[in-house]
């Protein structure tokens, strides 16, 4: 059965993490991130307890100079079910937990692995926003390292033999993604 954030966090739970995800220094990975991810979960029929749990969850921890957001998250969204803030069972937090934390296994991670990388495959201009939005969030790094940093992680990304795990994702954004990565490795 389909679900809406509403459905099963509260209000002001829902609130609160709003506010987190407009926190200071974040220019791509805001609330318009967490709708985009939660439209394509509409699209895809997705929206299932576990998935929108990590959707909202996923980023409410972030810290650009930080290794351990993921897992931060994570463990905030295990602390907000101990609070009450939401009505999910335990596997359902688990199995969020496992996607925050970018895990293996499950069609619903992979599919939540692919879908928070869609935003590799837009248009040119909706990329290049993305990428200038991340180079923001960055901007504690000087050029020098910044560029040093994101070419390993864009080099990485095209060494793989799928930038996406499934099927579906992969059949309809490989190629685009690539197109993409490599065009931003040639300007940095």
């Amino acid at each position: 059965m389909a679900i809406e954030p509403h459905d099963i966090i509260a209000a002001n739970e829902l609130a609160r993490v709003r506010e987190s995800y407009a926190s200071k220094g974040r220019y791509y990975h805001t609330w318009v991130h967490v709708e985009a991810l939660l439209a394509s979960a509409r699209r895809d029929g997705m929206m299932l307890t576990p998935v929108v749990l990590a959707i909202i969850y996923h980023d409410i921890v972030y810290n650009a100079s930080a290794k351990d957001n993921e897992a931060r998250s994570a463990k905030a969204l295990e602390a907000a079910r101990e609070n009450g803030h939401f009505t999910a069972s335990a596997n359902d937090v688990a199995e969020a937990a496992t996607m925050i934390n970018l895990g293996e296994g499950t069609p619903a991670v992979d599919w939540f692995w692919d879908a928070d990388r869609e935003i590799l495959a837009a248009d040119d201009a909706a990329y290049d926003a993305y990428a200038g939005a991340v180079r923001k969030e960055y901007s504690i790094y000087p050029d020098f390292m910044y560029k040093r940093g994101r070419a390993a992680f864009v080099k990485a990304e095209l060494a793989r033999p799928h930038i996406y795990r499934t099927p579906s994702f992969r059949a309809r954004f490989d190629d685009r993604a690539r197109a993409n990565l490599s065009r931003e490795l040639a300007r940095l």
